[in-house]
């Protein structure tokens, strides 16, 4: 329980435990398609944009879990973005699709190279985004945007 400036009791909002990893698993793959995008196509005329969707798809702040006011942890939120990440095979098909439907040519490295970048750039900048978030409980657009600078995207 935290007080307020009168000394009033705030009780954050807080969820069950698979509803929050829920939340971030429905989440992960619109922050992927735009990671993906960014990597992929970054000489395009909509990267800012994209780079506001994929800040648009990171929770913002922590809640604590209903029942325990406990917050997750590092482990927690990565295991919940990183179950669905770690279908590449789906995220590959999707991202297909997301080309698609951007009107975008699909890159002719995209098949040899899919998986690599999963491995090496995107599943590590979600992992900074998760230890920050787990750490600060809140991201804020420039530490976001910093790590997607570190990363190249």
């Amino acid at each position: 329980m935290d007080f307020d400036f009168f000394g009033l009791p705030i009780f954050s909002m807080s969820e069950r435990r698979m509803e929050y990893s829920w939340d971030l698993k429905k989440m992960t793959e619109s922050l992927l398609m735009h990671m993906l995008l960014l990597h992929y196509c970054k000489g395009n005329s909509a990267v800012n944009h994209w780079r506001g969707e994929a800040f648009g798809a990171v929770p913002h702040t922590l809640n604590t879990f209903k029942g325990t006011h406990r917050y997750p942890n590092a482990g927690f939120l990565k295991h919940s973005l990183y179950e669905h990440a770690s279908d590449s095979i789906g995220v590959l098909g999707l991202f297909k699709g997301k080309l698609r439907d951007e009107g975008i040519a699909e890159p002719q490295i995209l098949d040899a190279s899919f998986f690599p970048v999963m491995q090496s750039v995107i599943e590590p900048a979600l992992g900074e985004v998760c230890d920050l978030l787990a750490r600060e409980k809140k991201i804020e657009a420039f530490e976001f945007y910093a790590i997607l600078d570190k990363y190249g995207l």
